[in-house]
């Protein structure tokens, strides 16, 4: 977690710690000068009492003797940071009291946006990318340390390791679904940012396929017959507006196979088609041989294909 950065007449400029600075006491009157307690302070600011031993209870120190104490500068928020320093002893008077100011500074990460949602995308296809702009909306340079993401997404960015103040960089995501349905996912950005790390945002989509059935699941034919079948393509996860070709294999010898229509469109449902599978009458060695044969089904769209078998015997 980013922590604020002090500025400021009693701090430096630094990361994790504002610095030191040092406040001078004094005696000017004749005798010896005994401190009742440590300094007391306030806000953001603390005494750092090492090397000497006049802030101790009964020490003291002689007439025209000095010390210093050490101011420490830890801001715990942004802005203008304010606080004293007071020295109780037996002086005559007020206690004496030192004014102490800084400015506390930090990187703070801004995001254009915390959700991504996509639109239904085709199963092993890329969708066009999404953009977030991170922004550094802080006082000083914010680290960036990594940037991921998991699920079915992927991410390009041109963000630097260090994210100047004022300055933002994109972040690009696109979705390729690796099945069909609700798909989620996560963007992560690590950084230094005051409020915490990682920044993240939500990413999701659906994605859309098909499926491919046949019915019966088997048939027998004595050899110059045929077998007819139905394959249904349903779409699933969405509307699936694409064309899928069928085909067959694994056919025995001397037959063939038809498909009627032999290309479909499922669109938001169901569609079928006539599958024939032929057969030749046997004549010698000729025709087709008697046996049990797996025939398998395929669909294909786009970089995607399905498959179901059929039994087909033949005697």
């Amino acid at each position: 977690m980013g922590k604020p950065h002090g500025q400021g007449r009693y701090a430096a400029l630094g990361r994790a710690i504002a610095g030191l600075r040092t406040v001078r006491l004094s005696t000017l009157l004749s005798g010896i000068l005994f401190v009742w307690g440590p300094l007391a302070y306030a806000l953001d600011l603390e005494v750092n009492q090492y090397a000497h031993t006049a802030w101790k209870v009964r020490d003291g120190f002689a007439s025209g003797a000095s010390c210093s104490a050490f101011i420490v500068f830890t801001p715990t928020a942004r802005g203008n940071r304010t606080g004293t320093v007071t020295l109780n002893s037996n002086a005559v008077g007020s206690a004496p009291t030192a004014n102490l100011t800084g400015t506390g500074v930090a990187p703070v990460a801004s995001l254009s946006q915390t959700l991504l949602s996509f639109s239904s995308q085709l199963v092993n296809t890329t969708s066009v990318s999404k953009s977030v702009n991170l922004n550094n909306t802080g006082d000083v340079t914010l680290n960036i340390s990594g940037i991921s993401v998991n699920g079915d997404f992927a991410e390009t960015n041109n963000c630097p390791s260090a994210l100047a103040i004022g300055a933002n960089c994109s972040i690009n995501v696109t979705f390729t679904p690796l099945s069909f349905g609700s798909r989620t996912g996560l963007l992560s950005i690590s950084d230094d940012s005051l409020g915490g790390s990682p920044q993240t945002v939500s990413l999701s989509g659906t994605g859309v396929d098909y499926s491919i059935a046949v019915t019966p699941a088997s048939g027998t034919v004595t050899a110059g017959q045929s077998a007819t079948f139905t394959v249904t393509v349903s779409a699933l996860g969405g509307n699936y507006n694409q064309s899928v070709s069928l085909a067959c294999s694994g056919l025995p010898t001397a037959s063939n196979c038809n498909f009627s229509p032999n290309s479909l469109n499922p669109n938001s449902g169901s569609v079928n088609s006539t599958l024939k599978l032929s057969t030749q009458a046997r004549h010698g060695t000729n025709g087709t041989p008697a046996g049990s044969y797996n025939v398998t089904i395929t669909g294909t769209a786009h970089n995607t294909q399905h498959s179901t078998t059929v039994q087909l015997t033949v005697n």
